[in-house]
């Protein structure tokens, strides 16, 4: 398919004339609607709002009709197209500004079958907006190289962290188009803990159930707050611009009864009564790994026709023939006494329809399941999310 190499004028500076912080809202809000749906589930958990979020946002892009109502809506897009696009190409721009202290970047791509015949404005305007990379391959001959091809793009571009996410499975003849986002962060704590204070300490899965993990230890002045139902310690990465939000259920409470509460309000709330304390904190040396496939979940938080014969799109390739497969998210964090790495990336699969330490201290000891969200300061963005239910 012939690509037309320039991008109107018009888009372009609309980036920067229309930028609008709700973008960061929009994706908030999502987080919390979904991860309301995945703490159902037993056992650790983590997820990249923004990834997915921005993953679809392209999507959005090619969609019409009630298919598009229905996505704003889940999606929490209470903006213009006009602000929506502008918006995300503003934050995923500022999000990839060199970091002097830590690294966090935003990467977009799109994957389409050779020869189908997709709209140049739908093209056009994920490349102006989302700045992906447009790539051709071959679902219908050649799904082996295709999937080789898109999984190296996905673990080039989250420093090796995610392999292997989109399965033999995940696509067949009548895809015809993946879109992609692939999200890295890495940062030092702005106060490292020191290894030779971390030793084997229980942390407690259950009232009745424990096992030794590796308990990092330090005593030094956070911001803190606290209230009947947790405890909540914010953990600076160097240069401030990120933090690593603990949200720990006081000891008579339940990591069931927080997430049943959790809401973007709770949180900002929690935000914004943190004040400096010296606290002795406690905290696991923990990783997890996390591979979802959102089909069922997201039809469940009512994005329903986009994956059904329902499903319009026409405005990716002018037919009604296209409905979202699958979307596929997978995730990686590792915590340990130096800082944090973590890295997420979401494919969209579209195809045809067939202080003083003597003073006194607050204690803070995650040594039971908590929450744990990676908060940019700068964007006020959630990053990543999750809980820890059971230390690996």
């Amino acid at each position: 398919m012939k690509r037309i190499a320039f991008i109107t004028c018009f888009l372009v500076f609309a980036n920067f004339l229309f930028a609008s912080p709700c973008v960061s809202e929009s994706s908030n809000l999502f987080g919390m609607d979904l991860y309301a749906l995945l703490s159902q589930e037993s056992g650790n958990a983590f997820v990249s709002p923004f990834s997915i979020s921005s993953a679809l946002a392209m999507t959005y892009i090619g969609a019409v009709g009630n298919t598009a109502q229905q996505m704003r809506q889940v999606l929490h897009f209470d903006l213009t197209d006009q602000e929506l696009h502008s918006g995300f190409s503003r934050l995923i721009r500022s999000m990839n500004e060199p970091k002097k202290d830590y690294q966090l970047s935003v990467v977009n791509a799109i994957w389409a079958q050779k020869g189908y015949a997709f709209k140049e404005d739908f093209l056009q305007q994920i490349e102006a907006y989302y700045q992906a990379g447009f790539n051709l391959v071959d679902f219908v001959n050649n799904r082996t190289n295709a999937r080789k091809t898109i999984n190296d793009w996905i673990e080039e571009n989250t420093e090796g962290k995610i392999k292997n996410m989109i399965k033999e499975n995940n696509i067949n003849a009548l895809t015809r188009l993946i879109l992609t986002n692939a999200i890295y962060f890495k940062g030092s704590w702005q106060k490292p803990f020191d290894p030779s204070a971390t030793e084997l300490r229980p942390f407690y899965v259950s009232r009745d159930t424990e096992k030794e993990v590796q308990m990092m230890w330090q005593r030094s002045d956070f911001r803190y707050t606290d209230d009947d139902l947790v405890q909540v310690l914010e953990l600076p990465y160097s240069g401030s611009g990120v933090s690593m939000i603990v949200i720990l259920p006081k000891e008579e409470r339940t990591l069931h009864e927080v997430e049943q509460q959790l809401s973007l309000e709770l949180f900002k709330q929690w935000i914004s009564n943190l004040k400096m304390e010296s606290v002795e904190v406690y905290l696991p040396k923990f990783r997890i790994e996390c591979r979802l496939e959102l089909r069922t979940v997201l039809m469940n938080m009512g994005m329903s026709d986009a994956f059904t014969d329902a499903a319009d799109f026409s405005g990716m390739d002018g037919t009604k023939k296209l409905k979202i497969q699958n979307v596929i998210h997978q995730s990686f964090v590792e915590v340990d006494e130096k800082g944090t790495e973590a890295a997420a990336a979401t494919a969209v699969i579209v195809g045809i329809k067939a202080s003083p330490y003597g003073e006194k201290y607050v204690v803070f000891k995650a040594d039971r399941p908590f929450l744990f969200i990676l908060y940019d300061k700068t964007h006020d963005l959630i990053l990543f999310m999750g809980r820890l239910s059971n230390p690996e």
